[in-house]
């Protein structure tokens, strides 16, 4: 049986969700009903075993935006520990630019 505590949601005033996902639930009732779990299960840092988690795979998939705007995706890959989590809410990736 584990005996941690489980640590606050979202605390910060501002919605963790992006302005273009909340366009994309509408006016449903589904936005609303989101609106009130979200802060509940993002938080603001990473816990402890989700580090653990990042520093063990070998792959992870990113998103960006470029300098013109326009969104992106595409796949890190390397050794296990290629990604090291710091603090609790930020990770390095050390990788090479091909």
């Amino acid at each position: 049986m584990s005996t941690s505590k489980v640590q606050p949601g979202w605390t910060r005033p501002e919605s963790p969700i992006h302005e273009g996902e909340r366009t994309c639930r509408g006016a449903s009732a589904s936005r609303e009903r989101w609106t009130a779990w979200e802060g509940r299960f993002i938080r603001a840092y990473m816990p402890d075993q989700h580090r653990r988690f990042f520093e063990k795979i070998p792959f992870v998939f990113t998103g960006l935006v470029d300098h013109s705007g326009q969104p992106g995706a595409s796949m890190l890959v390397g050794h296990p520990g290629f990604i090291r989590p710091h603090a609790h809410a930020y990770k390095t990736i050390f990788c090479r630019r091909w």
